[in-house]
């Protein structure tokens, strides 16, 4: 057993990994793109570096967080020294189930100036997926789901799917304040199968 999975499991216990990267978030002012490369984050298998906390993000406006039980931060991985090519650009991404079994949490970024653009790449490192599974970015104005967009990941016989599939909101003025993302099924309690 290593802190970032469980083996050997016949299918995924929701949501092992929802890898992250290359936040693109337009607002009024011009895009910023937010990765995680300058974190000095261990390889999978660790505990992470927990992002939540993070001054490089916040900074520019984001917060990330895990909402779900049980609730947890996102820990960065340097996926180089364990898969390479993983990530979609750099060698590093986000993993919001670390050391959770059956997890079904989502991620959360909550922005301080509202955006009309998000933009972030998904991929999957845990089990095979036996069958396609999508991924759902809902986008708020405070309390409010104004947008949603949606990726399919798999289906894979590979023990992961890279951080290739592009997931974005888009909505017509900079009114999103807060976006989740996740698997869709692991809001009905669906398992993969």
């Amino acid at each position: 057993t290593s802190a970032a999975r469980l083996w050997p499991i016949p299918e995924p216990n929701w949501l092992a990994l929802l890898g992250v990267l290359g936040f693109v978030c337009f607002g009024v002012r011009a895009s910023v793109v937010l990765n995680f490369e300058d974190l000095t984050a261990p390889g999978p298998g660790t505990g992470g570096l927990i992002v939540g906390n993070q001054p490089e993000f916040a900074t520019n406006g984001i917060t990330f967080t895990v909402s779900g039980s049980p609730a947890n931060s996102p820990a960065a991985f340097d996926f180089s020294q364990a898969i390479p090519g993983f990530a979609h650009s750099g060698t590093k991404a986000i993993e919001i189930c670390n050391g959770v079994e059956f997890c079904g949490n989502k991620l959360e970024m909550v922005f301080t100036r509202a955006q009309s653009h998000v933009k972030v790449w998904v991929g999957y490192d845990w089990n095979t997926l036996s069958s396609a599974q999508t991924v759902i970015m809902r986008a708020y104005a405070g309390s409010t789901q104004i947008a949603t967009g949606t990726a399919t990941l798999g289906p894979s016989s590979n023990y992961y799917i890279p951080i290739q599939v592009p997931l974005e909101v888009n909505v017509a003025s900079a009114s999103i304040t807060r976006v989740t993302v996740g698997f869709l099924g692991a809001e009905s309690g669906t398992i993969f199968n």
